[in-house]
């Protein structure tokens, strides 16, 4: 849906909060594509069908409510979330965060698409590799390196392209890996050793994606992946004194420590969404190695163990907290 917009929007000149309140009025005022692309009701499409002169049918499966019937708001990667001061409840901005195949942007000009556009799997937090190629998407412009979590639209000749919203490069340029030269990530391919790290990840966030896809709410499947994002956000929270995230302790070639991502993130309380694709990957594997006890294929090295570390890290109440899910998750089933 989002997508759809954009290009509309482009395409005329205008914005795309001004062409969502022309159809749909003034009260669509705050993140309406996004909104919009999360789950629509029968009436808002039934107006943008009539004003975009496109079936409501079609719109609706332009949603990720009707693509992935299971998703929650703790599925999906929203840029940054509020959080209730009396509750302590996380509270979505209804902003969506989306990496980026280059690959699957390539293939949509070399095959002949009219456009590129934005797959809905890439806004789940699940996902932080591209489920056709197997390469980690991208969420940073690789001319001037600036996040872009909501690209932009441009017309280029005949075809509408994704753009990087600061330098307006589009983003099908050259893929390759976070922080990496092309030539290094030539070789990275041809490593054997990254080639199944890259393939266990796949495989889990895989599974994570057929889960989303299913009719019913509650299972023991999607307590699975509530388990998962749980334990992910847990590995991104950091506790006074220390400067450090629990995720950070663990380095490699093939998953750098990155530079913090703002102060925001030290001396946290309570668990930190992870919103960008190096932590939210980097966490994954960090959970694989400890379910599947893999630390040599994923590249890190077990001087400690880890679960002493993140005690060491977090607080007690928080560590209680990562400990239960982690015995959660050993309890069901996982895809091995």
């Amino acid at each position: 849906m989002q997508s759809l917009l954009m290009r509309t929007t482009a395409l005329f000149g205008v914005s795309t909060d001004g062409l969502v309140q022309h159809c749909l009025g003034p009260e669509w005022t705050e993140a309406p594509s996004d909104l919009l692309t999360i789950k629509p009701d029968n009436a808002t499409l039934d107006r943008l069908s009539n004003c975009l002169r496109i079936p409501a049918r079609h719109m609706k499966t332009l949603s990720l409510h009707d693509r992935f019937p299971s998703i929650d708001d703790q599925c999906i990667a929203y840029d940054s979330v509020a959080v209730d001061l009396d509750t302590h409840k996380e509270i979505p901005n209804g902003r969506l965060r989306f990496g980026w195949c280059p690959l699957c942007l390539i293939e949509d000009r070399a095959g002949g698409a009219d456009h590129h556009y934005l797959r809905l799997v890439w806004s789940i937090a699940t996902t932080t590799l591209c489920p056709v190629h197997g390469r980690p998407l991208m969420e940073q412009c690789h001319n001037c390196y600036r996040f872009a979590g909501t690209p932009d639209y441009a017309l280029y000749g005949k075809q509408m392209t994704l753009i990087c919203p600061v330098c307006f490069t589009p983003l099908d340029g050259r893929p390759g890996y976070d922080d990496v030269s092309d030539r290094q990530a030539t070789e990275w391919n041809d490593d054997s050793q990254l080639g199944r790290v890259w393939q266990t990840l796949r495989r889990y966030e895989q599974y994570c994606q057929s889960i989303l896809k299913l009719r019913s709410t509650r299972s023991k499947k999607k307590d699975i992946v509530v388990e998962i994002l749980a334990l992910l956000n847990l590995l991104t929270c950091a506790e006074e004194p220390n400067h450090l995230r629990p995720m950070d302790m663990l380095e490699s070639a093939y998953f750098p420590a990155h530079l913090k991502l703002g102060y925001r993130t030290h001396h946290l309380k309570r668990s930190f969404r992870a919103c960008h694709l190096v932590e939210r990957r980097k966490a994954l594997a960090i959970l694989i190695c400890l379910l599947e006890n893999s630390f040599a294929a994923f590249g890190f090295e077990p001087c400690r163990r880890p679960m002493q570390e993140f005690r060491q890290l977090m607080s007690g109440a928080s560590y209680d907290q990562f400990e239960r899910h982690f015995l959660n998750i050993a309890r069901f089933a996982l895809p091995m």
